[in-house]
């Protein structure tokens, strides 16, 4: 069942619903708070609207679940340096850190 709801969840953000996705995340989180899909969908929901404090605390529980996944530490990083971010070098939101990298690595 909760695969269910983080596929709709996913789709959900796909498609740019991020409020639905947002609470198809928040109902799973709700029974199993340890399930690391969901807790990096929630991170970067909330990476997305600029809560980057929270966001960090989701993708730290993912990734103390999957320790090993490039996608939430890729997404650790995007969030960290959007942390660090200033006024006067205002931060550069990515919603796809591995496309990013990908890019980057390119150039």
């Amino acid at each position: 069942m909760p695969e269910q709801k983080l596929n709709r969840a996913i789709a959900c953000y796909q498609q740019g619903q991020t409020g639905q996705a947002h609470g198809l995340c928040a109902e799973i989180l709700t029974k199993q708070p340890a399930h690391p899909a969901a807790n990096r969908l929630m991170a970067a929901l909330l990476g997305a609207s600029g809560k980057t404090d929270s966001a960090l605390v989701h993708i730290r529980r993912a990734l103390e679940q999957a320790p090993e996944d490039l996608e939430a530490l890729l997404t650790l990083a995007s969030l960290q340096r959007a942390a660090r971010a200033t006024p006067a070098r205002p931060r550069q939101h990515c919603d796809a850190p591995l496309h990013c990298t990908r890019r980057r690595l390119s150039r």
